[in-house]
């Protein structure tokens, strides 16, 4: 029951049930304690008022040795409130793989803690052994039709290939994870519209962007809580995106104020301050942003995982300007070379080459904004293909303009659907597996058909096996991890 009530968001309930608990187990089953402290602290680490007396508890606790669901899940527990605080990550990394060793749960309900531990290692850049543990949780919730499961993963899922910089695959998991819930009551929904939201604004898609907070609620007056920070901050790039830089801020002082009431103190969960300093930035409030690039800067460093540091250092080069600017725009890359961040990668690519053509470089700034043109489109960020392909312009270049086509032309969830087919899946295989209807299925086949200019499932095969220019970026992924 508690946990079912943790998963819809009734965090008050769910520890009131757990205390009942706790206080009717035999004092001696220390297993079943480990479980019912585990599933409490899963509630109160995400509560104001309890988070800093649950922080203390769950350091307190001896599970040394003990190897039940429990302890793992404890040890889930401690590698996402380190993560939280932003230190200790090779100790946090340690704990999260040592708690996902066995997998996670196949309940339909499971614990949220062991996903707790998936969040750490996301957060410590340690990319492949999320991957892979989510994959497997996708694939035992599409075995067994489990909805909720399916919906987290998949949220899961897109959050990782979000930030290693693949946003169509992104973008096709965000949607399966909306489509396979739609209870916005759920503890997924506001991360999943959310997340959602944001890849849709990198991809240049604004109306859809907010249409989609609308559909969460969240283009209104939203209450800054830890559940809407997902909606807060897409909404603030949204805006920022839209040119209104003071509603942009207010977003992300928002999103900050939720984040510090939980103690997630972390940059590489909590980027609110990046993202009101190019937000003040955008309003000519240059003081304050660099006071803000800082502490995000040195945060970053205190937890020590490339992609917050690479990103800090980029937009503390854009509020300095100038020799110094370029120096940090420099280190920011360089940083980001040892990061499978490859979105992060390319918007500071973007950024030096911009800054070296205001410098007047501009054949350094040529080969830059080439390169980080290139990665932006790879990784499917159409606005910022765009800012690199206006920049090439200023710089004295003549960039081709790419136009969409063929296997490009589909939409994620189109091409994930095509996927399945080629791969000799029925419909309602297809639609099973996605836990969406069959008539989405089929809608979704009629317009790879159409937009491939094709008549049958045979023809998908040789279609879909043509090289792309985004399979580039699979291959120079999978090269890096070799």
């Amino acid at each position: 029951l508690a946990r079912g009530l943790i998963w819809r968001s009734q965090e008050q309930e769910a520890v009131a049930q757990i205390e009942a608990a706790l206080a009717d187990a035999p004092a001696g089953d220390a297993a079943l304690r480990r479980t019912l402290e585990a599933d409490y602290l899963s509630a109160a680490l995400r509560m104001p008022e309890r988070h800093e007396a649950a922080q203390a508890r769950l350091a307190d606790l001896d599970i040394d040795g003990a190897e039940d669901a429990g302890a793992r899940m404890l040890l889930a527990l401690k590698a996402y409130a380190m993560m939280l605080d932003g230190e200790r990550l090779d100790e946090s990394v340690r704990l999260a793989e040592q708690a996902l060793a066995g997998g996670l749960p196949t309940e339909e309900a499971p614990s949220w803690s062991l996903w707790g531990a998936v969040s750490a290692l996301l957060h410590a850049d340690r990319h492949e052994v999320a991957l892979r543990v989510v994959n497997q949780a996708i694939a035992e919730a599409r075995r067994r039709g489990a909805a909720y499961l399916f919906s987290g993963a998949s949220m899961v899922r897109a959050s990782i290939v979000h930030v290693t910089g693949d946003l169509v695959e992104a973008e096709a998991d965000a949607r399966a994870s909306v489509d396979a819930v739609p209870d916005q009551r759920t503890m997924i929904m506001p991360l999943a519209f959310g997340l959602l939201a944001e890849i849709l604004v990198e991809r240049g898609m604004l109306d859809e962007a907010a249409a989609t907070l609308r559909d969460a609620g969240a283009d209104d007056a939203l209450p800054a809580t830890l559940g809407t920070v997902p909606l807060l901050s897409a909404r603030g790039m949204l805006n920022f995106t839209r040119g209104d830089f003071a509603a942009a801020g207010a977003d992300a002082r928002a999103c900050g104020g939720a984040l510090e009431a939980v103690g997630a103190h972390n940059p590489a969960l909590a980027r609110w301050r990046s993202h009101q300093a190019v937000a003040l930035l955008g309003a000519g409030h240059d003081a304050e942003a660099r006071r803000l690039a800082a502490e995000e800067l040195e945060l970053a460093r205190r937890w020590g995982a490339a992609r917050p540091i690479g990103r800090a250092l980029r937009v503390l080069g854009l509020a300095r300007g100038g020799k110094a600017g370029l120096a940090l725009l420099r280190e920011s890359l360089d940083v980001l070379d040892t990061s499978p961040a490859q979105l992060e990668r390319a918007r500071t690519q973007v950024e030096l080459g911009a800054a070296l053509r205001r410098a007047g470089k501009r054949v350094d700034a040529r080969s830059v904004l080439r390169g980080g043109a290139e990665l932006a489109q790879r990784c499917g960020a159409a606005v910022l293909a765009r800012q690199a392909h206006e920049e090439l312009l200023a710089a004295g270049a003549k960039p081709r303009s790419t136009a969409l086509s063929g296997v490009e032309s589909l939409t994620p969830s189109e091409r994930r659907v095509a996927a399945m087919a080629a791969k000799g899946l029925g419909n309602r295989e297809i639609a099973q597996a996605l836990f969406v209807t069959l008539r989405t299925v089929e809608m979704h086949l009629s317009n790879a058909f159409r937009k491939l200019d094709i008549r049958s499932r045979t023809q998908l095969v040789d279609v879909l096996a043509r090289p792309r220019p985004r399979a580039a970026l699979a291959e120079a992924r999978s090269s890096r991890s070799d």
